[in-house]
């Protein structure tokens, strides 16, 4: 048996953002639809943000889809947890898990995020440290309050 937490990616990103329009942009469909993968015009987005609903992000053109269920959505404390399904072209993951958690900062807020699966080495880590390091900082520029352009005044 593999320990999921031997090779674990954490990260913590803070964001000039109050929770409330994070939470929003994470939880969804036209949350995560405005800043999820924003390079590319064919992402399509389904989330139910409840325990036992799904979620689905596929962009065609990449040929990814990234699918899951949600396995707790409790807003007072910022906890989002659900699977992790990567398909691509060279194959579907299996086993991989991810919590974020979204504190309150003075100055916005704090996500902090784990993906664990069962991997044997770093390599994925590594891999997901550099996507997520895109993806959340596609959130800060949808979720930012110290912007006045963008997407970032989608969520009020």
């Amino acid at each position: 048996m593999t320990d999921d937490t031997a090779h674990a990616l954490h990260l913590e990103v803070d964001l000039a953002a109050p929770v409330r329009r994070v939470w929003t942009a994470l939880t969804t469909t036209y949350g995560l639809r405005a800043w999820w993968w924003a390079e590319w015009d064919d992402v399509r987005v389904f989330v139910e943000a409840r325990v036992g609903g799904t979620y689905r992000i596929e962009a065609h053109g990449a040929g990814i889809v990234i699918e899951g269920e949600y396995t707790d959505v409790d807003r007072a404390s910022g906890r989002l947890a659900f699977t992790w399904v990567w398909s691509d072209g060279n194959g579907t993951s299996v086993g991989e898990n991810c919590t974020l958690v979204v504190s309150p900062l003075d100055s916005g807020c704090r996500i902090s995020l784990d993906h664990t699966g069962p991997w044997a080495d770093s390599t994925p880590v590594e891999r997901y440290r550099s996507e997520w390091t895109t993806i959340l900082a596609q959130l800060r520029g949808a979720v930012d309050v110290t912007r006045s352009e963008g997407v970032g005044r989608l969520f009020g």
